[in-house]
Protein backbone atom coordinates (compact mmCIF):
# COMPACT_ATOMS: atom_id res chain seq x y z
CA UNK A 1 0.00 0.00 0.00
CA UNK A 2 1.13 3.55 -0.66
CA UNK A 3 -0.25 7.05 -0.15
CA UNK A 4 -0.62 9.82 -2.69
CA UNK A 5 -1.16 13.42 -1.63
CA UNK A 6 -2.82 15.67 -4.20
CA UNK A 7 -2.70 19.42 -3.51
CA UNK A 8 -5.05 21.68 -5.44
CA UNK A 9 -2.48 24.50 -5.51
CA UNK A 10 0.12 22.22 -7.13
CA UNK A 11 -2.00 20.45 -9.75
CA UNK A 12 -4.46 23.27 -10.53
CA UNK A 13 -8.22 23.37 -10.21
CA UNK A 14 -8.97 21.38 -13.38
CA UNK A 15 -6.75 18.38 -12.50
CA UNK A 16 -7.88 18.46 -8.88
CA UNK A 17 -11.58 18.33 -9.76
CA UNK A 18 -10.97 15.68 -12.43
CA UNK A 19 -9.45 13.60 -9.62
CA UNK A 20 -12.57 14.19 -7.50
CA UNK A 21 -14.74 13.05 -10.42
CA UNK A 22 -12.70 9.83 -10.65
CA UNK A 23 -13.10 9.22 -6.92
CA UNK A 24 -16.84 9.84 -7.23
CA UNK A 25 -17.08 7.02 -9.76
CA UNK A 26 -15.13 4.66 -7.49
CA UNK A 27 -16.88 5.49 -4.21
CA UNK A 28 -20.31 6.82 -5.20
CA UNK A 29 -22.27 3.98 -3.58
CA UNK A 30 -20.32 4.30 -0.30
CA UNK A 31 -21.13 7.93 0.45
CA UNK A 32 -24.44 9.58 1.38
CA UNK A 33 -26.53 10.86 -1.50
CA UNK A 34 -26.17 12.29 -4.98
CA UNK A 35 -26.98 15.70 -3.46
CA UNK A 36 -24.03 15.39 -1.08
CA UNK A 37 -21.65 14.29 -3.84
CA UNK A 38 -22.68 17.23 -6.01
CA UNK A 39 -22.05 19.62 -3.11
CA UNK A 40 -18.74 17.92 -2.34
CA UNK A 41 -17.43 18.08 -5.91
CA UNK A 42 -18.50 21.74 -6.32
CA UNK A 43 -16.90 22.74 -3.03
CA UNK A 44 -14.20 25.29 -3.85
CA UNK A 45 -12.74 25.16 -0.34
CA UNK A 46 -11.16 21.72 -0.68
CA UNK A 47 -7.40 21.95 -0.57
CA UNK A 48 -6.04 18.41 -0.69
CA UNK A 49 -6.75 14.73 -1.06
CA UNK A 50 -4.92 11.86 0.56
CA UNK A 51 -5.41 8.60 -1.30
CA UNK A 52 -4.35 5.15 -0.17
CA UNK A 53 -3.63 2.92 -3.15
CA UNK A 54 -2.93 -0.77 -3.52
CA UNK A 55 -0.01 -2.07 -5.57
CA UNK A 56 -2.04 -1.93 -8.79
CA UNK A 57 -2.80 1.76 -8.21
CA UNK A 58 -6.46 1.30 -7.25
CA UNK A 59 -7.70 3.79 -4.63
CA UNK A 60 -8.66 1.83 -1.50
CA UNK A 61 -9.44 4.77 0.82
CA UNK A 62 -9.26 8.54 0.73
CA UNK A 63 -9.81 11.70 2.76
CA UNK A 64 -10.66 15.14 1.36
CA UNK A 65 -9.42 18.08 3.44
CA UNK A 66 -10.25 21.77 3.85
CA UNK A 67 -7.62 23.96 5.46
CA UNK A 68 -9.55 26.06 8.00
CA UNK A 69 -6.42 27.94 9.08
CA UNK A 70 -2.77 27.19 9.87
CA UNK A 71 -3.75 25.28 13.00
CA UNK A 72 -6.88 23.37 11.89
CA UNK A 73 -7.88 21.06 9.07
CA UNK A 74 -11.47 19.97 8.46
CA UNK A 75 -11.89 16.43 7.11
CA UNK A 76 -14.68 16.90 4.60
CA UNK A 77 -15.02 13.28 3.55
CA UNK A 78 -13.37 10.03 4.68
CA UNK A 79 -14.19 6.83 2.85
CA UNK A 80 -12.79 3.35 2.19
CA UNK A 81 -13.86 0.74 -0.31
CA UNK A 82 -16.32 -1.83 0.93
CA UNK A 83 -14.19 -4.63 -0.50
CA UNK A 84 -10.98 -3.28 1.04
CA UNK A 85 -9.16 -5.18 3.75
CA UNK A 86 -10.24 -3.80 7.15
CA UNK A 87 -8.07 -1.01 8.51
CA UNK A 88 -7.71 1.09 5.36
CA UNK A 89 -9.79 3.99 6.71
CA UNK A 90 -7.76 3.96 9.91
CA UNK A 91 -4.49 3.88 7.94
CA UNK A 92 -5.40 6.82 5.70
CA UNK A 93 -6.39 8.87 8.77
CA UNK A 94 -3.10 8.02 10.50
CA UNK A 95 -1.22 9.17 7.37
CA UNK A 96 -3.26 12.38 7.37
CA UNK A 97 -2.45 12.91 11.05
CA UNK A 98 1.29 12.50 10.35
CA UNK A 99 1.10 15.04 7.54
CA UNK A 100 -0.92 17.44 9.74
CA UNK A 101 1.65 17.24 12.55
CA UNK A 102 4.48 17.86 10.05
CA UNK A 103 2.55 20.93 8.82
CA UNK A 104 2.09 22.35 12.32
CA UNK A 105 -1.64 21.61 12.49
CA UNK A 106 -2.97 21.43 16.06
CA UNK A 107 -6.55 20.25 15.46
CA UNK A 108 -8.46 17.98 13.07
CA UNK A 109 -12.24 18.28 12.92
CA UNK A 110 -15.01 16.50 11.04
CA UNK A 111 -18.75 15.83 10.91
CA UNK A 112 -19.48 12.21 11.80
CA UNK A 113 -22.63 10.37 10.86
CA UNK A 114 -23.95 8.29 13.78
CA UNK A 115 -22.78 4.97 12.33
CA UNK A 116 -19.15 6.20 12.20
CA UNK A 117 -18.95 7.75 15.69
CA UNK A 118 -17.39 4.64 17.25
CA UNK A 119 -14.74 4.50 14.51
CA UNK A 120 -13.69 8.12 15.04
CA UNK A 121 -13.93 7.84 18.83
CA UNK A 122 -11.42 4.95 18.78
CA UNK A 123 -9.06 7.19 16.79
CA UNK A 124 -9.17 9.89 19.47
CA UNK A 125 -11.89 12.20 18.14
CA UNK A 126 -14.24 13.72 20.73
CA UNK A 127 -17.47 15.68 20.56
CA UNK A 128 -17.24 19.44 20.86
CA UNK A 129 -20.80 19.87 22.15
CA UNK A 130 -21.55 18.26 25.58
CA UNK A 131 -25.13 17.49 24.42
CA UNK A 132 -23.64 15.23 21.77
CA UNK A 133 -21.68 13.41 24.48
CA UNK A 134 -25.01 12.50 26.14
CA UNK A 135 -26.27 11.21 22.79
CA UNK A 136 -23.11 9.10 22.46
CA UNK A 137 -23.77 7.61 25.90
CA UNK A 138 -27.31 6.67 24.80
CA UNK A 139 -26.01 5.10 21.58
CA UNK A 140 -23.54 2.98 23.54
CA UNK A 141 -26.41 1.85 25.77
CA UNK A 142 -28.48 0.95 22.70
CA UNK A 143 -25.61 -1.02 21.17
CA UNK A 144 -25.70 -3.43 24.10
CA UNK A 145 -29.05 -4.74 22.88
CA UNK A 146 -27.59 -6.05 19.57
CA UNK A 147 -30.90 -5.57 17.77
CA UNK A 148 -31.00 -6.55 14.13
CA UNK A 149 -34.54 -5.96 12.92
CA UNK A 150 -37.07 -3.18 13.35
CA UNK A 151 -39.58 -5.50 15.03
CA UNK A 152 -37.14 -6.25 17.87
CA UNK A 153 -36.80 -2.52 18.57
CA UNK A 154 -40.56 -2.08 18.81
CA UNK A 155 -40.91 -5.07 21.13
CA UNK A 156 -38.40 -3.78 23.69
CA UNK A 157 -39.89 -0.87 25.60
CA UNK A 158 -36.54 0.12 27.13
CA UNK A 159 -34.99 0.47 23.66
CA UNK A 160 -37.91 2.57 22.47
CA UNK A 161 -37.49 4.91 25.48
CA UNK A 162 -33.76 5.29 24.77
CA UNK A 163 -34.48 6.11 21.11
CA UNK A 164 -37.00 8.76 22.17
CA UNK A 165 -34.43 10.35 24.51
CA UNK A 166 -31.82 10.33 21.74
CA UNK A 167 -34.15 11.90 19.17
CA UNK A 168 -35.14 14.61 21.66
CA UNK A 169 -31.54 15.79 22.18
CA UNK A 170 -30.62 18.90 20.16
CA UNK A 171 -28.66 17.87 17.09
CA UNK A 172 -29.66 14.18 17.35
CA UNK A 173 -32.92 14.18 15.41
CA UNK A 174 -33.24 13.22 11.76
CA UNK A 175 -30.76 15.96 10.83
CA UNK A 176 -27.78 14.27 12.49
CA UNK A 177 -28.02 11.27 10.16
CA UNK A 178 -27.79 13.60 7.18
CA UNK A 179 -25.50 16.36 8.44
CA UNK A 180 -23.46 14.59 11.10
CA UNK A 181 -22.10 15.65 14.47
CA UNK A 182 -18.97 17.72 14.96
CA UNK A 183 -16.01 15.85 16.42
CA UNK A 184 -12.41 17.00 16.79
CA UNK A 185 -9.01 15.71 17.74
CA UNK A 186 -6.24 17.84 19.20
CA UNK A 187 -2.80 16.83 17.97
Amino acid sequence: MWFQWIYREQVGNRSFYQRLAYIKEQFYDRVASAEYWNYFVRDKDLHMLCEMRDLSGCVMAFVAVKVVNEAEWFLELVCSREDAIPGKGRAVLKELERNALDSGVKKLSLMSIPSAITFYHHLGFEFIDPKHQEGWRLIQELQRYHLRVHEEILEKRSVYVLLQKLAALPGWGTGCAKDGLVMCKCL
